[in-house]
């Protein structure tokens, strides 16, 4: 008895450690189209993609991909994010 309430814990944890990076991905359609924006800056050292939206998508939006493969859309004129963008384009024309 004791193990099964052992495994459901378990899963349960599992379940809702998955699910924190549901809601970020949620910003993201399938169109590749931001529905909103995130505020709070990602650390360069955890960004894995950079990209920018469609030119046809309503919201102008830059998608960075995090290390743990979480998807968050942020606008592109906020400060860091250009800087994010430079430094990462950099850094991966390096790796060419």
């Amino acid at each position: 008895m004791k193990t099964l309430v052992i495994a459901a814990l378990i899963l349960i944890c599992c379940l809702c450690h998955h699910s924190d990076g549901q809601i970020a991905a949620g910003q993201l359609l399938k169109s590749g189209c931001c529905q909103s924006n995130s505020e709070d800056p990602v650390p360069l050292r955890r960004i894995t993609y950079m990209g920018r939206t469609p030119n046809d998508c309503p919201l102008k939006s830059v998608v960075i991909k995090t290390i743990r493969n979480i998807m968050f859309c942020f606008d592109p004129e906020k400060p860091w994010v250009k800087k994010a963008l430079l430094k990462f384009q950099k850094s991966t024309a390096n790796n060419k």
